[in-house]
């Protein structure tokens, strides 16, 4: 009988769920917090109750057997683990805080693991196989590193690479590498150490800053570092305390000078009520020695494969600025980052793993368009034109609607648009975004300020033409899916101010016809007006929520920020910039 596979995240953030159909294409996928509106959606299934049955309906096959995949197969450690680590937590100190928070993480993960799934089961018996759309429903369960690397290896345009995964957690590990050969997925050998998470290192980086990891900070911390210079006590106690054994990161301490260790580096936190930016040296210097680590393992890797491609995924491929070094760092001449490196992009792999199960031989993956998610409601937008009416609506064709927001854009305004499907991970790849003409250095703190409400330390993305990369970009390399930040051209820094960041560099979103064919043709658009072939982008959302999933929420940003203009699907507001109320002719 014919398949469809669910795949859903059931780390403890981050839930997310993907639809795979009986030849491997992905039918849907989308992070929980999106539709939750909550930052990373702790502690929350990725199957929510109310909205499986409209998206089986949707999007599964007819007359199927529903395969649901998860992306932990045991627990992050083993049972017997656990009264040994309470036992260390009561004896306080850096050891014990470090042993209570890995039973906390350990808890969280075993009750997500063991929730994941539930409401789908629920749904179908409720609803007696969605009235005969699926005939069986079947579980699995796949390791939480094997998903991230099924994840971004299948959606890559390689056919052979090496695959790092360096991740926060895992079944009894938190780094992988794999070979990568024409779909077969085979596990190298590296070392197994418990102290070994480089991604842990930024959320104490984080930490240092004067940031919150939990609240999903390390973006900030990313930011910030390109405002700080090199803190040479930090480096050096950072530097001998952990070091790189192969593929393998070593914590070298005995753990009797934890306690010390620890106090060291706090003192280096900057206090309670300090400025934002007060943390920028801590910053940079703990950025620095990781990335240093990161892309001494990745070199290894690369002189152990003998493998000219990588395929680099896990929450340490999050940091743009490292992987816009990889290529010139470590010896591969070409990488991959997928649209979604940390665990909300796991559904995807747990449901491809599950598919390659049952089709060793099948055709899969390949490049990802930029939106796999849900669509505004189609009832939502026919409301709005009914009852809303908010004033100077405009409804207008596909080609019109690229020609106006080009004009709108060339004249200076702060344009929302929200078309298609939504983005996977939380990278705006412009069907949720917000975008600006880069020239205009004022509009940046305009944006910062009145719309996005985030501090002005932090820098904003462009989507640019990929034909048009290295006019701005030196050196130039494609990053389809936001995953790199590279180093301006001088002349560019210049003429476009918007972008320009201490470090010189932008994360940029290469705009192809074939990924994200919406904003390539206004990104045509705007250069016909312009001769810039460029945009600023950032996601359509306020600091520190999730980018926007419907019309009522991109309405509520609208009417209560800076932004001059919002598209949805063809439906155009335009504000007077004498009142703020929408114009009539606009």
């Amino acid at each position: 009988m014919r398949r469809n596979y669910l795949g859903l995240s059931c780390s403890y953030h981050k839930p997310s769920w993907a639809l795979v159909d009986h030849q491997g294409a992905v039918r849907f996928a989308e992070a929980t917090d999106r539709y939750l509106q909550t930052p990373w959606a702790y502690g929350c299934v990725p199957d929510q109750l109310h909205r499986i049955t409209p998206l089986i309906r949707k999007y599964a096959d007819a007359g199927i057997e529903l395969v649901v995949a998860t992306s932990w197969k045991k627990p992050m450690a083993p049972g017997w683990l656990r009264p040994v680590g309470d036992l260390v937590a009561r004896g306080g100190g850096a050891l014990g805080r470090a042993a209570a928070w890995t039973g906390l993480f350990y808890r969280w993960q075993r009750l997500s693991m063991e929730a994941a799934g539930r409401n789908v089961e629920a749904r179908y018996l409720e609803s007696e196989g969605w009235g005969g759309q699926v005939s069986r429903l079947r579980r699995r369960a796949y390791s939480h590193l094997r998903c991230h690397a099924a994840a971004a290896c299948y959606s890559s345009p390689f056919r052979e690479a090496a695959c790092a995964v360096l991740d926060g957690l895992g079944e009894g590990t938190f780094n992988a590498y794999y070979r990568y050969v024409d779909g077969g997925l085979d596990e190298l050998a590296a070392p197994r150490l418990a102290l070994g998470s480089l991604s842990l290192l930024y959320d104490v980086a984080t930490h240092l800053a004067g940031f919150d990891p939990l609240r999903g900070e390390q973006a900030l911390l990313r930011d910030l570092a390109a405002h700080g210079t090199l803190e040479p006590r930090l480096y050096a106690l950072l530097s001998e305390a952990i070091v790189v054994r192969g593929l393998g990161v070593q914590l070298r301490l005995p753990l009797r000078r934890l306690d010390a260790f620890w106090d060291e580096l706090r003192a280096f936190r900057p206090g309670d009520g300090a400025e934002p930016t007060a943390g920028a040296s801590v910053a940079f210097t703990a950025l620095t020695v990781a990335q240093e680590l990161i892309l001494s393992v990745l070199g290894n890797l690369r002189r152990e494969t003998g493998l000219s491609q990588l395929v680099f995924t896990g929450s340490c491929a999050a940091d743009a600025v490292l992987c816009g070094r990889i290529v010139e760092k470590t010896g591969f001449s070409a990488l991959h980052v997928g649209c979604a490196p940390t665990d909300e992009g796991n559904a995807l792999g747990a449901a491809w793993l599950a598919y390659r199960d049952d089709h060793p031989a099948g055709p899969l993956g390949g490049l990802l368009p930029s939106g796999l998610g849900s669509c505004v409601s189609q009832e939502a937008l026919d409301n709005l034109t009914r009852h809303g009416r908010p004033p100077g609506l405009t409804t207008l064709d596909a080609d019109e609607e690229i020609r106006r927001l080009a004009d709108l854009l060339a004249d200076g305004k702060l344009v929302g648009w929200l078309h298609g499907a939504a983005e996977l991970g939380a990278r705006p790849l412009g069907h949720r975004v917000i975008l600006a003409d880069p020239r205009r250095g004022e509009l940046r703190t305009r944006l910062a300020e009145e719309v996005k409400g985030r501090p002005s330390f932090r820098p904003f993305a462009c989507a640019v033409l990929d034909a048009c990369g290295a006019e701005y970009f030196d050196p130039y390399l494609p990053s389809r899916y936001m995953e790199s930040a590279l180093s301006l051209r001088p002349a560019a820094a210049t003429t476009l101010p918007t972008l320009a960041h201490p470090d010189g560099r932008c994360a940029v979103h290469s705009v192809f016809p074939d990924g994200a064919p919406r904003l390539w043709e206004l990104l045509q658009a705007f250069r016909s007006r312009t001769g810039v072939g460029l945009l600023l982008m950032t996601s359509l959302n306020a600091s520190g929520r999730p980018a926007i999933a419907s019309v009522d929420q991109a309405l509520g940003l609208y009417y209560t920020t800076a932004l001059d203009a919002l598209c949805i699907e063809g439906h155009l507001m335009v504000k007077d910039p004498r009142s703020g109320r929408g114009m009539r002719d606009a």
